[in-house]
Formats: C-alpha cells, sequence, structure tokens
C-alpha cells in the first residue's frame, strides 16, 4: 500500500475509541497549556496580530484566542497557532513545537463544523500521530543548530490538513488527495534559518498562519473541487524520507504519551533543566539572591549565545538564560513578569543577571547548574529525560491550572478562566466545542 493511501485510510477510520485512556489524558493537559500560552502571547505581544485576523475577517468559523473575533476557520487556527508559538512556553516533541498547530486547527475546525470534544481530541491526537511518524522517517542528518531536522516545517502543513480532513469526515479518496496538496504546497524547510541572525522579530518567519490556512484550502479544495491527485507523498519524497517508518503504526498515539513534553517555564527546552536545578538549589539551601556571587549554565552549545543579561524586548528576553534565572532568584512566577518588556529596565534584576554565564556542556542531552554562594560552590546536573514536563516527569493537572490560570485570568477574568479549565478536563463529555470557544475573550 503506499503512504498516501495507507495514511487516508488511517485518518477516514480513527475515532475517539481508538486513543488509549492515558493519551487522551494527555491531549486535554496540552489543550489546556497550548490555550495558555496563546493567552500569555495575546496579552503581551500579539494583541495587534489578533487584531489582523478581525481585520481579515472572512466566513465566521471560530474564534481567535484572547480577542474574541470570529473569522474563517483557516485564519483562527493560523492565528492562534502562531501566538501559541510566539510565547517560547509550549510543548517541545516530535517535528518541534508542533502541538499548538495540531490543537489549534483542531479547535477551529471542530467549531466550524460543531464537532464534539471527542471528535476533536480523536482528531488531535491523530495529527500528532502522523506528524511523529513522518518525522521519524526523515532522513535529514542536517540540523539547523544542532536541533531541527531539515525538513520539520512540511509537517505545519501536512498536519493541518490530516487534522481538517478527519474532522470533516471525508472519504478516502478524497482525504488522499487533499494531504497531498498540503504535502506538496510546504515552502522550503529552511525558513526558522532566520532566527539566528539575531533579527527580535525572527520568530514572525514560522509560518503557523500560511501553513493552517493552506492545510484547510487544500481540505476543501480537494473535497470541494475535485483538487489535488492521489499518490503525491511517495512520488516525491525521494530519499528524504523513510516510506517504512512513515507506514509502522504498530504502536499508535505512542508520541502522545512517550514524546510529548510541556514547559513549567517560559524558555527553550534545552535550559528547562538549569531552570529545576536551580529552583531546587534555591529551595534546598534558602538562597537569597544577595548571596550569590555568580551561577553558571551548562547545557547545549546551542545556547551559549542565549547570554543577554539585558534584553530590551520581549523577543529578545524570552530567549535570555541570564534574565530567566535572575527571574527565578528573585522569586517572580514565571510568566508574563518574566518578559514583559515593562519590567526588563529593572536594575536589580540587570544586576543578578550580569553574575550568570551561559557555557556548553560536552553532553547535549545534559543540563548542569554551578552556584557560587556563601563561600560554598554547589552544583547539580539533569538529564534532558527528567526534566520537569518530560514524559517521565510530567506537569500534572494541578501544574497544568496554575499555569493556565496565570497566563488566562489576565485577558478572560477569573470565572471563564475556571470555567475553561473544567470544559478542557470534561472534553470527552463536550458535545460541541463551540461551548469552550465562547470563553476565548
Amino acid at each position: 500500500m503506499t503512504v498516501s493511501r495507507a495514511f487516508a485510510d488511517e485518518i477516514a477510520i480513527t475515532t475517539f475509541e481508538d486513543v488509549p485512556p492515558s493519551s487522551v489524558e494527555t491531549i486535554k493537559r496540552a489543550t489546556l497549556d497550548n490555550l495558555a500560552i496563546t493567552f500569555f502571547s495575546y496579552d503581551i505581544v500579539d494583541r495587534p496580530f489578533a487584531s489582523l485576523a478581525r481585520s481579515l475577517g472572512g466566513t465566521p468559523q471560530a474564534t481567535v484566542v484572547g480577542d474574541g473575533a470570529r473569522v474563517s476557520a483557516g485564519l483562527a487556527a493560523g492565528v492562534n497557532s502562531q501566538m501559541a508559538s510566539d510565547s517560547d512556553f509550549e510543548e517541545q516533541g516530535p517535528g518541534v513545537h508542533m502541538f499548538a498547530p495540531i490543537s489549534a486547527m483542531a479547535l477551529a475546525v471542530g467549531e466550524m463544523v460543531g464537532a464534539s470534544g471527542r471528535e476533536v481530541i480523536a482528531a488531535t491526537a491523530l495529527g500528532y500521530e502522523l506528524n511523529t511518524r513522518v518525522f521519524d522517517a526523515a532522513t535529514a542528518t542536517e540540523r539547523v543548530f544542532s536541533v531541527y531536522k531539515g525538513h520539520p516545517r512540511r509537517h505545519l502543513y501536512f498536519n493541518a490538513a490530516v487534522v481538517a480532513a478527519r474532522l470533516l469526515g471525508l472519504d478516502v479518496e478524497t482525504i488522499e488527495r487533499a494531504i497531498g496538496l498540503a504535502w506538496v504546497t510546504a515552502m522550503p524547510p529552511r525558513m526558522e534559518v532566520t532566527f539566528g541572525l539575531g533579527n527580535e522579530n525572527a520568530y514572525r518567519v514560522s509560518p503557523h498562519l500560511h501553513a493552517c490556512q493552506i492545510g484547510l484550502q487544500s481540505v476543501l479544495l480537494a473535497a470541494e473541487a475535485g483538487g489535488g491527485l492521489p499518490g503525491i507523498i511517495e512520488a516525491t519524497i525521494g530519499d528524504d524520507y523513510r516510506a517504512e517508518v512513515m507506514l509502522d503504526s504498530s504502536n499508535r498515539f505512542r508520541s502522545v504519551k512517550d514524546c510529548l513534553s510541556m514547559k513549567p517555564r517560559v524558555g527553550s527546552w534545552g535550559f528547562q533543566g538549569g531552570l529545576q536545578l536551580l529552583a531546587e538549589l534555591i529551595a534546598d539551601e534558602g538562597l537569597r539572591p544577595d548571596e550569590v556571587d555568580s551561577v553558571v549554565f551548562r547545557g547545549p552549545d546551542i545556547y551559549v549565545p542565549f547570554a543577554n543579561p539585558s534584553p530590551r524586548t520581549f523577543w529578545e528576553a524570552q530567549g535570555s538564560i541570564p534574565l530567566a534565572f535572575a527571574s527565578l532568584l528573585l522569586g517572580i512566577p514565571s510568566g508574563k513578569a518574566w518578559v514583559d518588556p515593562e519590567g526588563l529596565g529593572d536594575p536589580e534584576r540587570a544586576a543578578i543577571a550580569a553574575r550568570v554565564t551561559v557555557a556548553a556542556h560536552e553532553n547535549p542531552e545534559m543540563n548542569e547548574v554551578e552556584v557560587k554562594a556563601r563561600g560554598r560552590t554547589m552544583g547539580r546536573s539533569i538529564h534532558r529525560s527528567r526534566f520537569h514536563g518530560a514524559p517521565s516527569n510530567p506537569l500534572t493537572r494541578d501544574d497544568c491550572v496554575e499555569k493556565f490560570l496565570q497566563q488566562a485570568v489576565p485577558v478572560v477574568g477569573p470565572t471563564k478562566a475556571r470555567e475553561i479549565v473544567e470544559l478542557v478536563w470534561s472534553l470527552d463529555q463536550v458535545e460541541d466545542v463551540a461551548e469552550l470557544a465562547e470563553r476565548f475573550s
């Protein structure tokens, strides 16, 4: 069987009952997490971006988080996904930060068609599953910044089409044409390389807005206008992907439970362990900021440039390891207060951040923190598999609720925020996800 037809068959027949209960639970927690970080970015930096969606409009099918505008489903999914991605507070897993577009598309198309929560969960799990298999199948060894495989951004388009096709309940032949259209429309995979050029607005290059719209348009073009051809995926993968890995469905939905990580603090996944170690040292040793002479963080070599102690903008702040460590030492709750431009000029935090050094660890899978205080040197290390938020040490429901309320309450108030929490925890009982979307603003 061809890759295109096998994927189409799987998309057509997948139901909520196919998703293991443990994966359903992970989907719920990750959905709440993704909404949290969307509110986070909206509140700090993305109100103008959300307003752009309102001005572009289209058929009112789905809701923009925070703003509340009802616009076309592809536009809502793209804007919501981009806001989540802007946060640098999002999921880490196969394909690199792919839960945001998958979840945003599932909620937007689900709202458009009046889907139940069970249908949205199934589509989300399916999107993440196929995303993982495509990513695992990529053969590229060259990686952007030694992290990203050479082809990951193709998944943005393909994943969006998978989710939309599942929720629209299309037949196998139409699904095959739809996912093929999305597959070949993806932009060249090197766009994210601009992140390394020092432009504070580089995150805007991330093509979530475009990908979600193209993914849904591919599905609608195939369904309503007969667009697309069968067999496009296998005709174009060449040596870039291993077809046998893409076709391996022997352990379906493992990626949702076993590969999806969520961040407890703002910042890239690769230094979350360092923040965790510093928090433990503060708690165990009762460290006060004025007692700390210096802090050294060692992690993957790609983080050595993330050492600016005096960021000026939101974009610079979210990539500043010294600022994050200083915020932690000062007891500032992770979230808006860490990266809000209005607070970046605080001289006390800047002085502490100046004492933080960033260096490379010989093992890129490790984080290490060394603190000099009270005439002593205290050091700890941790493997990335044990970071808080990793599958082996996941965020609990309480962790997710705390993170969500911190980000959502300033936007929608405590009542709506609590209602969203309860609806997400009972998502498999919700008959129409529009009930959830009504509380997004």
